[in-house]
């Protein structure tokens, strides 16, 4: 059987337990790979900075990600961008403010462990092909590969420009965010590549 045939299998429930499950592992090796990367100041200052310039940075990324998520969302024909419905099981029946925290917390463990260690260490074409991996249930789809892998790159520009983790995890959520509520709110479903 394979891993999208079990996947199916699971209960709404237990795939959103394992999303946080997943989420959780991952904010450990980003804790555990910034203890070998950074000193505490190192790693304050890249977590904590932030210019008022950067926040242009990241509206206009968001608003290019999510318009073209959208666009394509509404052009191609569904099964081009079909998830198996991942998306839609793991955000229907979430109230706003779990999905916000859901949102927050893979902006904050995906980018902190993509961008602030992964990123660091073999750059930003290898951790986009790495990010865009992970995204396992995507592969048989090159639209949504194609997006997850760009979002990926745009993040890591993002982050090389400004040097500031908080930026990239704000931009990350954010995006979730949105096309959560565009998934929930819509009949059509639309597939972040950011990931969950």
């Amino acid at each position: 059987m394979n891993r999208n045939n079990k996947l199916d299998q699971l209960d709404d429930r237990t795939l959103l337990l394992n999303l946080w499950l997943t989420q959780g592992i991952v904010l450990l090796i980003a804790l555990l790979g910034s203890w070998f990367l950074y000193t505490k100041t190192e790693f304050r200052q890249l977590l904590l900075t932030m210019h008022p310039s950067y926040l242009g940075y990241a509206v206009l990324l968001i608003v290019l990600v999510v318009a073209s998520n959208i666009i394509i969302e509404k052009t191609v024909p569904p099964s081009w961008v079909d998830d198996g419905g991942m998306n839609e099981r793991i955000f229907r029946s979430l109230s706003i403010p779990t999905t916000i925290l859901l949102c927050v917390a893979v902006g904050i463990s995906e980018e902190w462990l993509f961008r602030g260690v992964i990123h660091e260490l073999i750059g930003n074409v290898w951790t986009s092909i790495l990010f865009t991996a992970i995204h396992f249930r995507y592969l048989q789809k090159p639209i949504l590969i194609g997006m997850v892998f760009l979002t990926s790159y745009l993040l890591g520009i993002l982050f090389t420009w400004t040097n500031s983790l908080i930026t990239v995890m704000f931009v990350h959520a954010t995006i979730n965010f949105i096309l959560a509520l565009f998934l929930k709110y819509n009949s059509r479903s639309i597939h972040s590549q950011e990931d969950m």
